[in-house]
């Protein structure tokens, strides 16, 4: 079994490569399995458009909090459409 390390500095990521993330999936099917037994629950996995939802608000979350930490405040553009390109109003 060959692990990998990237040849980096201090604070650089390390890739552990296979190993890693076959435990990793593991370890979210053990917490998948453990939830639904406990709490007596049905597996819902999440489609598509849901998970995609999901991601886009967690990083505008974390967009927010990052830009008020730096003394910003984000605010929502209009939404990219052609004429805005084009440089009409929205």
């Amino acid at each position: 079994m060959s692990v990998s390390r990237s040849s980096g500095g201090v604070g650089k990521k390390v890739r552990l490569g296979q190993v890693q993330a076959v435990v990793a999936t593991e370890h979210l099917s053990a917490r998948v399995v453990h939830r639904m037994l406990k709490y007596k629950v049905d597996y819902h996995p999440l489609s598509v458009e849901e998970y995609e939802k999901h991601y886009r608000e967690q990083q505008i979350k974390y967009l927010e909090l990052k830009a008020a930490k730096l003394g910003f405040l984000l605010s929502p553009a209009c939404a990219v459409s052609k004429n805005a390109v084009l440089g009409g109003k929205c």
